[in-house]
């Protein structure tokens, strides 16, 4: 499968003037998400950070996530909170993971409930779970948006019934990464 390219359209002339085709295979881009003159994109279901200079329209190099496939198989939304690129993780979409199955701990049901932290600066990554209101809860994290300089995610904590699967509903709230 040829890879995904990053498009460049001019808006005042409303046409297409540039495609920039990413050196590796099978690439499927998504989720840009902008640090100084640095574009950082996820390979959806690659498990891999990619880096786009914009000032010489050059793909500069591709990072490897830690866990993938093991644990998780798609990225989601991503942000930019200072030097980190922080993205949404996920097992869903029909893709399993390493173990056969589509949750983070082999639960169905925990499908997208990490977030991955990636430095900037160091290209060093790390996971974390998404926060829950309280212990009996289980939280899922759907969008990730910065304003005004804070980091937000939109989350869902959902009360865990007797079979031990969440709610289809629950309370939503807002968490402010600091």
């Amino acid at each position: 499968m040829p890879p995904t390219p990053l498009v460049k359209f001019d808006l005042k002339a409303q046409k297409y003037v540039a495609a920039f085709q990413p050196p590796w295979n099978d690439v499927r881009t998504m989720s840009p998400a902008l640090v100084g003159d640095t574009l950082y994109m996820t390979d959806m279901f690659g498990g891999a950070l990619m880096r786009f200079d914009l000032k010489t329209e050059r793909w500069l190099d591709r990072y490897r996530l830690p866990d993938y496939g093991q644990t998780w198989k798609y990225t989601t939304a991503c942000a930019v909170f200072g030097p980190y690129v922080v993205c949404n993780l996920s097992t869903f979409q029909g893709v399993k993971n390493a173990n056969g199955t589509y949750g983070f701990d082999g639960q169905r049901h925990h499908f997208v409930n990490k977030i991955l932290i990636f430095d900037t600066r160091s290209a060093n990554a790390g996971i974390v779970p998404v926060p829950t209101l309280s212990s009996e809860g289980y939280a899922t994290i759907a969008y990730l948006r910065t304003l005004q300089g804070k980091l937000y995610g939109t989350c869902v904590d959902s009360k865990l019934l007797p079979d031990g699967k969440p709610e289809e509903k629950g309370a939503a709230f807002l968490v402010e990464f600091a």
